[in-house]
């Protein structure tokens, strides 16, 4: 405003009126108004800069959600491998949706940072009571809680940051991650972070909170194996995954 001021006054003088001969009154009130206007269209400008920028568009189906499965360790040849009393070989390894396999300390730490983005979803609707409603209905609150936030979150002075379509997909994401904490757990106490049975004559299938179905294994080398579970990739969180939310 400071700026806009000195501008008029230099204005006014290179048209020749003596600043002196107008009304002191009058000259304020109308650089006043003028700098008003000139303040709101700046702030407008700022606002739709803002909204713009902080529109994020989250791809929810990239996010990786594993499952565990039983791998039957072979030989070369195809053939299983077998223990001393003659059962397979097997391991139990996670896996997800698009194929790739993670330990359980890769999976845990991805689930850590999953569940601190989620906390922030509220933070991006808005602040305040928004975020407050918002985090209510990551939570399990009321639906009209939520649709409280969208709709303030929706406004010119918060800009639309996420739409109804990603907080539905953050609740049920949120309740997917609270659901596997007992798969988890389950799978810590009965494997190794390389899926090998802790309890080797324990039957898998039997185990609680992990829903193992022998049919549906999948067979590899034990060389695939070794080297799949020495990888780079097998031990550590996948990056970048989360990073519009």
């Amino acid at each position: 405003m400071k700026n806009f001021l000195m501008k008029a006054l230099l204005a006014v003088m290179l048209l020749g009126v003596p600043a002196a001969q107008l009304s002191a009154q009058s000259l304020l009130s109308k650089l006043a108004k003028s700098a008003t206007k000139s303040s709101q269209a700046e702030a407008a400008d700022t606002t739709a800069t803002a909204a713009e920028g902080d529109s994020v568009k989250i791809d929810w189906d990239a996010i990786p959600v594993y499952h565990p499965q039983v791998v039957v360790e072979t030989d070369e040849s195809g053939q299983p491998l077998l223990n001393a009393d003659g059962t397979q070989q097997t391991r139990v390894l996670f896996v997800d949706q698009f194929g790739n396999y993670r330990s359980q300390e890769a999976v845990d730490a991805q689930r850590k940072k999953l569940k601190k983005y989620l906390g922030n979803i509220a933070l991006k609707v808005g602040g305040g009571a928004l975020a407050g409603a918002a985090a209510g209905f990551l939570s399990g609150g009321s639906k009209k809680g939520a649709a409280t936030a969208i709709g303030a979150g929706a406004g010119a002075a918060a800009g639309v940051l996420l739409s109804l379509n990603d907080i539905k997909q953050a609740k049920a994401l949120h309740k997917s991650l609270k659901e596997q904490d007992k798969m988890m757990e389950a799978y810590r106490k009965s494997f190794t972070n390389e899926g090998v049975a802790i309890d080797a004559s324990a039957n898998i299938e039997s185990i609680e909170g992990l829903n193992l179905d022998k049919s549906t294994a999948v067979s590899k080398t034990a060389s695939e194996i070794k080297e799949m579970v020495e990888s780079d990739e097998f031990n550590t969180p996948e990056a970048g995954i989360w990073d519009s939310i």
